[in-house]
């Protein structure tokens, strides 16, 4: 792997037991520093040669260290990106004599831009596998729900891309319509009825979605749309021999019972909160242990006691807000 990129510059850094504070020796105090640095052996010492010369050559350090020239400027080049030696043509020379300036003005700066530039290669990736992910959520299939439902999702989710809120409010009418006349003949037109239909897009629409990832903005505003009417319900809750997966679209309440039968079969609780979820005074520590993670999207909001928020705030992950009651 190693061979498959030219390394520009290369840092070592070292965590050492802390130095004993009665260590007079300046000479013991310098080869601390540089060690911590990844600086060691022949390094340390043209390091202290330079300290003592002012200023020199890689020709005249190859002829005292009795080395050759081309591992002089190895050294002295490690001395260089550390930036505790800079030069001017062929002659070096300490950059300055405080070794903890040099750290904090030049060899900080130095680490921190590469790593922002790793950081920017990282995001052009990530950004890429984005869209790439986007991609499979735009072309995938609802199932099991009928037809009639999958068409109604579709439609909304082409809405969504147009952002106009008047036709994400007339798509929720809608919908809400057309289930309506699927129920026509049956006499079956209330809202249980609809929340029955409903729900089943929505528990396949959690189902695709934690196969490609975090659940889209555009998709959150969809399946809000959904859930607006107070008696549609707004949760999904997938199950597999492991884990128990609620999806909060809406208003929900989590409360000791539901964690306290996770624990009782043995299996862990995944959270994802696009609209607001509230967590009951009754739950308990060990209650809580069962909980995996629990994702807050933007535009959802978790809201609990403090103490118990506080217990599970390395779990909670998302850009969404958590609120205290």
């Amino acid at each position: 792997m190693s061979d498959e990129f030219e390394v520009i510059a290369e840092w070592t850094i070292r965590k050492l037991k802390d130095l004993d504070a009665s260590i007079k020796d300046d000479t013991e105090v310098i080869k601390w520093l540089l060690y911590s640095l990844g600086v060691k052996d022949l390094g340390v010492d043209i390091y202290l040669y330079l300290r003592s010369a002012g200023r020199t050559t890689s020709t005249e350090i190859a002829e005292r260290f009795k080395i050759s020239p081309t591992t002089a400027r190895r050294y002295l080049e490690q001395l260089h990106t550390l930036g505790l030696v800079d030069y001017i043509g062929r002659e070096y020379h300490l950059t300055k004599r405080d070794i903890a300036s040099c750290i904090r003005d030049i060899l900080i700066p130095r680490i921190k831009s590469v790593l922002e530039d790793i950081a920017s290669v990282a995001e052009k990736v990530e950004a890429e596998k984005a869209r790439e992910t986007q991609h499979e959520i735009d072309r995938f299939v609802l199932t099991p729900v009928e037809e009639e439902i999958k068409e109604i999702a579709r439609e909304a989710a082409r809405e969504a891309l147009r952002d106009a809120k008047k036709a994400l409010d007339d798509a929720r009418e809608e919908a809400l319509r057309r289930i309506k006349g699927l129920f026509s003949t049956t006499g079956r037109i209330d809202f249980a009825a609809i929340s029955e239909i409903l729900s089943k897009v929505f528990d396949a629409l959690s189902e695709a979605f934690q196969k490609f990832g975090d659940i889209s903005p555009r998709y959150v505003e969809v399946i809000k749309t959904y859930t607006q009417h107070p008696h549609v319900r707004g949760l999904s809750i997938v199950e597999t021999e492991s884990k128990i997966v609620y999806t909060v679209y809406s208003d929900y309440r989590l409360e000791a019972k539901h964690l306290n039968r996770a624990k009782e079969e043995g299996r862990r609780v995944v959270i994802r909160v696009l609209g607001k979820l509230y967590l009951s005074e009754d739950i308990t520590p060990d209650q809580l242990d069962t909980i995996e993670e629990i994702y807050v999207h933007e535009g959802g909001e978790l809201i609990g006691p403090e103490r118990i928020i506080k217990l599970i705030e390395n779990r909670i992950r998302g850009p969404g807000t958590i609120r205290y009651y």
